[in-house]
């Protein structure tokens, strides 16, 4: 066994009770430690919360929930991160947990990072316990909530900077994630091919993709449990009188959701959303055009957008043609639903909710001018800014301390 583990650089361990129990089991992953392979844990057991030397391991690595879901979507998943974890072996060995010979002080150190009780992975000459490392993991890049990069090697058109190392996260690295885009709005100009471009975009960055038009065929994915985010594309009415109570139970379930709006009236299911959830609601056709530029806090002063994840590597960006923008009812709705740019009206045009840490819902982005997806693709900022907002949705940041 520890020849197949040394000429191995990927190992799947089973997570059961009894894997938990076995002493050769517990060793081989100690070895698999040693040797610094990367590991993807397969959670087998349900209703079962793996502890000791097992939940330690589980905490250091992203594992595939196979109690979950369908065989099929599972395997799936597996064969794309097995894919993603390959293609990045090279550069992100170094990365990975490892067990070092440590001392007593060193020890006590990761009892408290983990918070738990400290596993003992034993051999006969020395005691090894699991060390986190204090790095950004593969998911995002070192950029990472970075707007004003002064020491690129180029710049666009616009005073972006030009290399995949400005955007949020990291090529192939979101296997994991499915992103369902419901495409309400059917306007002949959001066609097919112009819905590929965010598509692809998102594919490079190892997300899952399924694009459907209308309300019948995306409640029906949405309800398949399958996804982990959710794109909402708005038109001008609500046919299904479920839609919103179908969003609202995924979203309360944990499903991120990226809303899009325009000017009225192609707001309805955003706004209808926004309001239950939020009592927010959205109105306005202001005909925009204009290119918005990062300041520091400038999240609301108009024509600026402040600080945040999904605006890492971008200074300029567009804000869209016909935009709408949120009313809140109350003041206390403005600092759950966050505005994080306003446009050159004045008006909110980019919003963001963060769900406290204890709470099961997802996170959610709301962006008042869709019509960047398809005629805007290519201005100040577009591409890089959806695909920041999709990494961001999968909340990867909060499960992966920085």
């Amino acid at each position: 066994m520890a020849q197949a583990i040394e000429d191995s650089d990927i190992i799947l361990f089973c997570v059961t009770e009894k894997y938990s129990q076995s002493l050769n089991c517990q060793k081989e992953a100690e070895y698999a430690f040693v040797q610094q392979k990367i590991m993807i844990p397969l959670l087998l057991q349900s209703n079962y919360k793996p502890t000791g030397w097992l939940g330690l391991l589980m905490g250091t690595s992203l594992y595939i929930d196979f109690t979950k879901n369908d065989f099929t979507q599972n395997y799936s998943k597996l064969i794309h991160e097995i894919a993603a974890n390959a293609m990045r072996i090279t550069s992100n060995k170094n990365d990975v947990p490892r067990l070092t010979s440590n001392s007593t002080t060193n020890n006590e150190k990761t009892h408290r990072e983990t918070d738990s009780p400290r596993p003992q992975l034993t051999t006969a000459k020395t005691e090894l316990t699991l060390r986190k490392k204090i790095v950004k993991p593969s998911y995002y890049n070192e950029s990472a909530g970075k707007s004003d990069i002064g020491n690129a090697g180029s710049y666009d058109r616009h005073g972006n900077p030009i290399g995949k190392g400005y955007d949020l996260g990291q090529d192939g690295s979101f296997t994991e994630y499915s992103i369902l885009i419901g495409q309400l709005y059917l306007g002949g100009e959001l066609s097919d091919a112009e819905m590929q471009k965010p598509i692809e975009a998102l594919k490079v960055k190892g997300f899952q993709v399924k694009h459907v038009r209308g309300e019948s065929v995306f409640l029906s994915e949405l309800r398949s449990k399958r996804y982990q985010i959710a794109w909402v594309i708005s038109t001008s009415s609500i046919a299904d009188a479920t839609f919103i109570s179908a969003l609202m139970e995924f979203h309360s379930g944990g499903g991120a959701i990226f809303l899009f709006a325009d000017n009225t009236p192609y707001l309805s299911h955003a706004s209808e959303f926004l309001n239950r959830k939020f009592g927010v609601t959205l109105t306005g056709d202001f005909h925009g055009g204009q290119t918005l530029a990062y300041k520091e806090n400038g999240h609301l002063v108009a024509g600026h957008f402040g600080q945040h994840d999904i605006f890492t590597g971008i200074k300029h960006l567009y804000e869209g043609i016909t935009i709408c923008h949120p009313v809140h009812s109350n003041s206390a709705s403005r600092t759950i639903l966050m505005t994080v740019a306003t446009a050159t009206d004045g008006n909110p045009c980019i919003s963001t909710f963060d769900p406290p840490a204890n709470s099961k819902e997802g996170r959610l982005c709301l962006d008042c001018g869709f019509t960047k997806l398809f005629i805007n693709w290519d201005d100040a900022g577009t591409a890089r800014y959806i695909v920041n907002v999709s990494c961001w949705l999968t909340g990867i940041d909060r499960r992966h301390k920085f």
